[in-house]
């Protein structure tokens, strides 16, 4: 598993390392980002599909309708542990908490913000088709994200 951690801000010498911090989500090969600062937009909880915006270092729902709102695909909010932090899942297996996944099947970012389906978007002009990954099993959301296809 492999975390980066960003909190932005501060000056002078970094102190000694901390102690390991806790297991993320199961299963082999998770990549996780741990981020602090103004990283979430309001509105955004633990499951939402989000992408990384225009403004530094901030994270908003992810919207396919929206070419700027759909790529650069980040990952999964796995947790929200304070205010303006998130745990974000982008590679590899999700503990999906959502309605039951449709085991093998492929997901695309859904119409709804933040939200996934398994129906390719076909439509509007200029919005994004991004399969983000497959079901694993009811439960488990592999991600694993395709190149957007720009409609």
């Amino acid at each position: 598993m492999r975390f980066i951690t960003n909190i932005p801000g501060g000056s002078g010498s970094a102190g000694p390392p901390g102690p390991p911090g806790p297991p993320g989500p199961g299963g082999a090969g998770n990549n996780i980002i741990s981020a602090a600062g103004a990283w979430l937009q309001s509105g955004l909880a633990v499951g939402d599909a989000v992408v990384s915006t225009a403004v530094a270092n901030t994270l908003a729902a992810s919207d396919p309708s929206a070419i700027a709102l759909a790529t650069p695909f980040v990952g999964f909010i796995f947790a929200i542990p304070a205010p303006g932090t998130a745990t974000v899942v982008y590679y590899g297996e999700y503990p999906w908490g959502g309605a039951p996944l449709t085991p093998g099947a492929s997901y695309f970012l859904g119409v709804a913000p933040g939200s996934i389906t398994t129906v390719a978007p076909s439509g509007p002009v200029n919005s994004v088709s991004l399969r983000v990954g497959y079901a694993k099993s009811t439960t488990v959301l592999m991600i694993a994200p395709s190149d957007p296809i720009i409609l």
